[in-house]
């Protein structure tokens, strides 16, 4: 077969880019009706299974494969000046489909934007060189070289990224994309005018194998796919079956668990009462709550969190009676009503409980491998209440004592609960009037320099002077959370540690930062930065030396939401650090988004250094992270010397904890500083 591509044609090469064909017919035959074959299939499978996107596209790749593999061997019956256009257009067209194709196989858009967006201008970029290709070949394939490669080095990066979070697929994709780059490399620098030790013949057969290989395993990643689907249909259809059979309402079924809405089990729950009422049987009503799951919801995106919450449910109506009744309760939680055994033996119940946890507690296929755990509250008929609200209620109040006792409790009510509930409410009213009376003080935990000692800046703790006592936070903070004064409580703090710099700050003492903890439900109030506007515009000084703590779990509850967010702060001098750093759902991929100024290690992970292996190493994986991220790290807890010498031998820039001071009212800090040498000292 006659070469196509010259050093006269193309002016890239001294001699012809292709001499004839790089294998034998039978072999080139065989390969090019393997591709097609492989494009047919996934464009019919494509007009069958219309759900999922990328197939069309997968199809359309195979077909543009083909076609500028035709080209490349002077296959095509043109004239060769055509051919010689037709070969970069058809390269750029097949790159084209290929990074469309990445991006929905991998789900960018919703999963990585910023890489989604970087594709998309690259694909901009590439149909400009469709126009140029036609009129400047040469150009065609020399620009043609670097986007291939970008491309796909951005679809590896891509594949390994969704694999970090957990998705099945981009193991396949990653696969495929690094066969499609080891073929692509040789020959990109072959159109970028480079000599390589063989000829170009021998690196497009190389091509061509590895572009077969990774149409190959594409097609397989979306055979698994198709048979992924396939078993969660059936098992949506077993459930609809389920749902038949108990003749319910379809506009009663909630559309992601297929089980009764609320509205259902209530009505189901009184028919059961009334029965049980005649027949003197004893019910149980358990609330069930999935702690971790709404942590998880970013990690495994909202599709991902639905076919979760369907697996959940699939797995309790698994593990429950025939009779039992069961229903979701909001987002993250169910309800179940089952009988129990009439002379008071709960130990039926418990075993009954606690096997539900460990089938909750085993991985979910359909959420990326994810594992939960789960708490339980149970309330009792008659003995607990006799009417559906009173029982739900006191259901409730039991798991809200189970959660405080520990993941994993499986709580009864009790009685003395609900005098516990009336006496946060005499607490919550007392905390109001506390909040407009002046009861409340801030103290100041003092953080250091761990090398030389320095302050650098100090922690605003919020105490309540009751009578001459002072509450501990533990105790009001729940209830200010559980009746909605968390808001102005938090607004509060930072007005006064605001008020507390200026008012340092003019007799001398002038402190880098404050760092104030903010509540999630403070930091996802519409009112927020009105309200940090309103205090940085009336403490001008504290604009620059405010820094706002938050938690992981606030971050991973919409990481974009909160990405933004933080940069208006920080565009309004405002610094931000993530507080109890380790103890939630640690992403790296999170940490990259947000515009942050520090992290801080809880103190749990300080217990045990220098001296236990485990400690030392897990604690030196957070310190490096934070410091690759170009973060402060500043640790929480520092009780001993040789935690702070182990500390700041790893870098560690600040600490605080009970070795410098403990926590201090304004006038007692301001003494303490005073004695520093640099405490007067600008940051």
């Amino acid at each position: 077969m006659p070469a196509i591509f010259s050093s006269a044609t193309l002016g890239l090469l001294p001699s012809p880019l292709i001499s004839g064909l790089p294998y034998p017919e039978v072999f080139a035959g065989l390969y090019f009706g393997f591709v097609l074959a492989v494009a047919l299939f996934s464009l019919a499978t494509a007009m069958i299974w219309r759900d999922d996107t990328s197939i069309p596209w997968f199809s359309m790749t195979c077909i543009a494969a083909v076609l500028w593999l035709f080209v490349w061997q002077g296959r095509y019956p043109g004239e060769p000046d055509v051919q010689v256009r037709l070969m970069p257009m058809l390269g750029v067209l097949f790159l084209l489909l290929l990074i469309r194709y990445g991006q929905l196989a991998l789900g960018l858009a919703q999963q990585l934007p910023k890489l989604d967006t970087f594709l998309r201008a690259l694909m901009g970029f590439l149909l400009a060189l469709v126009a140029l290709s036609w009129f400047a070949p040469t150009w065609g394939l020399r620009l043609l070289a670097p986007s291939a490669l970008l491309a796909c080095a951005a679809l590896l990066g891509g594949s390994c990224l969704r694999l970090r979070q957990r998705y099945w697929l981009g193991t396949i994709e990653a696969l495929g994309m690094t066969l499609m780059f080891i073929g692509l490399a040789p020959n990109a620098l072959s159109w970028l005018g480079v000599m390589l030790s063989q000829p170009p013949g021998f690196w497009m057969n190389l091509f061509q194998l590895c572009s077969g290989a990774a149409i190959t395993v594409f097609g397989l990643g979306i055979v698994s796919s198709l048979n992924r689907s396939r078993l969660e249909r059936v098992q949506e259809l077993d459930l609809a079956v389920t749902n038949q059979r108990m003749a319910l309402n379809r506009a009663s079924i909630d559309h992601v668990t297929r089980l009764p809405d609320f509205k259902l089990f209530c009505d189901q729950l009184q028919k059961r009462l009334t029965d049980a009422q005649s027949g003197q049987e004893r019910l149980a009503v358990v609330s069930i709550s999935l702690p971790t799951f709404r942590a998880l919801r970013h990690g495994v995106g909202s599709r991902g969190a639905d076919a979760g919450m369907a697996e959940i449910a699939l797995r309790l109506r698994q593990g429950i009676n025939s009779g039992d009744l069961l229903s979701p309760t909001g987002r993250d939680g169910f309800v179940l009503v089952t009988p129990v055994h009439p002379t008071g033996d709960l130990l039926d119940l418990r075993g009954r409980c606690a096997s539900l946890r460990r089938d909750l507690g085993s991985p979910l296929a359909n959420a990326g491998g994810v594992m939960l755990n789960s708490d339980f509250g149970v309330a009792l008929y008659p003995e607990h209440g006799a009417d559906v609200e009173l029982l739900l209620r006191r259901s409730d109040e039991a798991l809200y004592d189970a959660e405080r006792a520990g993941i994993g409790e499986i709580g009864i009510f009790k009685p003395e609960s609900q005098q516990q509930s009336h006496q946060d409410m005499r607490l919550a009213k007392q905390l109001q009037q506390a909040l407009l009376g002046d009861e409340l003080v801030l103290y100041y935990q003092p953080m250091l320099g761990l090398d030389h000692g320095e302050l650098r800046g100090a922690e605003a703790l919020i105490r309540w002077q009751r009578d001459g006592v002072l509450v501990p936070p533990g105790e009001f903070i729940p209830v200010a959370e559980a009746c909605g004064l968390i808001v102005p409580l938090g607004e509060w703090v930072m007005q006064r540690a605001c008020q507390q710099i200026s008012e340092w700050e003019t007799r001398g003492l002038v402190l880098p930062y404050i760092s104030v903890n903010v509540s999630a439900h403070q930091f996802r109030n519409v009112q927020f930065l009105k309200q940090v506007d309103r205090i940085i515009n009336t403490y001008p000084h504290a604009r620059s030396r405010l820094m706002l703590e938050i938690t992981e779990t606030m971050v991973l509850d919409d990481v974009d939401r909160t990405a933004k967010l933080l940069q208006q702060l920080l565009d309004r001098g405002v610094f931000a650090a993530v507080d109890d750093f380790g103890v939630g759902y640690s992403s790296l991929n999170y940490l990259r988004k947000l515009p942050l100024r520090a992290v801080k290690i809880d103190r749990s992970f300080l217990q045990g250094i220098p001296n236990e292996a485990d400690a030392v190493s897990v604690i030196g994986s957070i310190i490096a992270l934070g410091q690759d991220l170009g973060l402060q790290v500043v640790a929480e807890g520092v009780e001993t010397v040789e935690q702070q010498l182990f500390l700041a031998q790893r870098g560690v820039t600040s600490g605080q904890g009970f070795l410098f001071s403990r926590p201090l009212p304004a006038e007692d800090f301001e003494k303490w500083a005073s004695r520093l040498p640099q405490a007067r000292a600008t940051a």
